[in-house]
């Protein structure tokens, strides 16, 4: 697993954040899910399903993060499951590997109900009774590259199917997607944790004088918690630094401490290329004398700091 995966599922196994990221989805940043409310899961999807002579086999595939929530809407309850999936690069079968994971759920849900019932007739048969419902999973990328997704958003958009008619009993099963890009800069603020200012960043990591722009324009990025500023690092590869001690994380400091150690390098290498010029030109010149007859050639190579063959190369013998 990399760094990035683990420092991922640490961030958004979050309560707080967690629950952030689904009301930003689902409900335009309303605080519908509380994060007191969530059980965060254990991610192994374990497909159960049954084979053609009755046996049962299983498919295994770790998830990213699972939770459980419920939720109150027209004095109904609501239990939802929240499934997250963590994409630093853009996956071309996207839509297909979520539905994986959401056909594993369901079927782990039938085989729990009928471990401990007996059912007779169509519901053995169906191993689902007509009064048995499923608990729905909502699953979510959260994508941390700084481009928008360019991946499929739908499985429909896998297929090749030119013809209407067959197109449109096809299911689609929609990708539901958070990528920094193609957030407005206005809806950031319906965020209500730092993972605003974590996919704020991650936005416009490729752009430094924007970057520079929204951390000193924005006074939660002088104070940034330490897992915020570690996360903003990991994802974007960022070489600010911080010490060990250090508990939330000035980054308008931090950016200008990576672009002063830039132009510390710059001027580093500028001085480099001139000593070399004009190392370069005094070879040139002793060289010529040594060709001219005026300047013995140990004499030469000992003022220009080089050997007697270089200066022989040089003179062109």
């Amino acid at each position: 697993m990399s760094d990035t995966d683990t420092v991922m599922k640490e961030y958004m196994r979050d309560k707080a954040t967690f629950a952030d990221f689904f009301n930003f989805l689902i409900y335009h940043g309303d605080q519908i899910i509380k994060p007191e409310g969530l059980e965060i899961l254990d991610p192994v999807a374990i497909a159960l399903p049954h084979g053609r002579d009755g046996k049962i086999f299983s498919i295994q595939k770790q998830r990213d993060l699972l939770g459980k929530t419920t939720i109150m809407t027209d004095k109904r309850v609501a239990y939802i499951a929240l499934g997250i999936e963590n994409q630093s690069y853009i996956n071309y079968a996207m839509p297909l590997r979520n539905l994986f994971y959401d056909v594993a759920y369901y079927l782990s849900q039938i085989e729990r109900k009928n471990a401990a019932r007996n059912l007779k007739g169509d519901e053995y048969l169906s191993n689902f009774s007509a009064t048995d419902r499923l608990t729905p999973i909502i699953t979510a990328v959260c994508y941390t590259g700084s481009d928008p997704w360019t991946g499929p958003r739908s499985l429909a958009e896998m297929f090749d199917v030119p013809d209407e008619r067959i197109a449109r009993f096809l299911p689609r099963y929609d990708l539901n997607v958070i990528a920094p890009a193609e957030i407005e800069d206005a809806s950031f603020s319906k965020f209500h944790t730092e993972l605003s200012l974590a996919l704020k960043y991650v936005k416009y990591s490729g752009d430094k004088t924007k970057l520079r722009d929204i951390t000193s324009g924005d006074a939660r990025f002088r104070t940034l918690s330490r897992r915020t500023a570690n996360m903003i690092r990991t994802v974007t590869h960022s070489d600010f630094h911080f010490s060990e001690n250090e508990e939330t994380i000035d980054m308008c400091q931090a950016i200008e401490d990576i672009r002063a150690e830039g132009r510390a390098e710059g001027r580093a290498e500028g001085r480099a290329e001139m000593r070399a010029e004009m190392q370069a030109e005094k070879l040139g010149m002793l060289a010529a004398l040594v060709a001219d007859g005026f300047v013995p050639i140990e004499e030469a190579a000992k003022r220009a700091g080089v050997s007697v063959e270089e200066i022989l190369q040089a003179a062109g013998r």
